[in-house]
This record gives C-alpha cells, sequence and structure tokens, in this order.
C-alpha cells in the first residue's frame, strides 16, 4: 500500500452483494468476491455487515470463504447518532456491486478526495464510509 493508497474503510453487505439467494440456494457472486480479495490486498480495511445481524454476516462470509478478509461483522445501523446528517458526510460514496469490478482502491480514494457531499439514498452494495469510530467500538465490544 503507498501513501497515495492511504486505506479507507470500505462496508460491504451481504444479500446482493456477494451472495444472490433463489429459494434456499445461496450463490456467490464472484466477481464481487474477487473485487473484495484484490481491494483488501491494496489495504482496504473491510467491514461485513447485514440487516439480518452480525452472526448472519459472519456465517454468509465463512460459507463463501471470505471471512479472513474482514476486521468485524456487524449489523446494519437502524439509528445512527451522530452530529451531522448522513447526507452531509464530506467522505462517503456508494457503489454497486455490477460496478465495482474493475475499480482499484486507489479510484476510490481518488473518488473520496473529490466528493464534498453526496446525498445518500440506500446502503445496499458495498459502502464506502468513514464513520464514527464509537459506533464500530461499541460494536466490536458487545
Amino acid at each position: 500500500m503507498t501513501k497515495a493508497n492511504k486505506s479507507i474503510n470500505i462496508f460491504v453487505d451481504v444479500d446482493d452483494t456477494f451472495v444472490r439467494s433463489y429459494g434456499m440456494k445461496r450463490i456467490p457472486i464472484t466477481a464481487s468476491i474477487n473485487h473484495l480479495k484484490n481491494i483488501k490486498k491494496e489495504g482496504a480495511i473491510l467491514y461485513c455487515w447485514s440487516t439480518g445481524g452480525a452472526d448472519y454476516a459472519r456465517q454468509s462470509a465463512e460459507e463463501f470463504g471470505i471471512a479472513n478478509l474482514f476486521t468485524a461483522f456487524l449489523p446494519k445501523p437502524q439509528i445512527m447518532i451522530d452530529d451531522q446528517s448522513i447526507q452531509n458526510w464530506k467522505k462517503l460514496i456508494q457503489v454497486h456491486p455490477l460496478s465495482c469490478s474493475n475499480k482499484t482502491l486507489e479510484n476510490y480514494q481518488s473518488e473520496l478526495a473529490a466528493c464534498r457531499r453526496i446525498p445518500l439514498k440506500s446502503l445496499f452494495c458495498i459502502t464506502v464510509m468513514i464513520i464514527v469510530k464509537a459506533i464500530i467500538i461499541n460494536e466490536l465490544v458487545d
């Protein structure tokens, strides 16, 4: 990892990001999994989260052999206590899993450097965020 590629925190959803479910069958989304492996090698700090909860996120990552890529497993937030509205966060981008296969950590770093204020409408894909450390620490301690 170079100084230009300063590590960034990337929050990765489970369903329809690295696994697709058809009935009872769960199918890996290979392009997303390969992308996660690549950006991890480049120095990304990855967190896996899901509305299904931290245990579901961990079990899903283990099922597809990628649990070692993640620093922690978290439930997706339902309430965030922060002094700024998420729409006003200065360093936040959202990337749809179908558009990420050719991106590098350097691409993300450039996008973050260029962004000032990007509205956030949903978090169903790979989400790049610099988040309030207290929230993460609280989840890791529990």
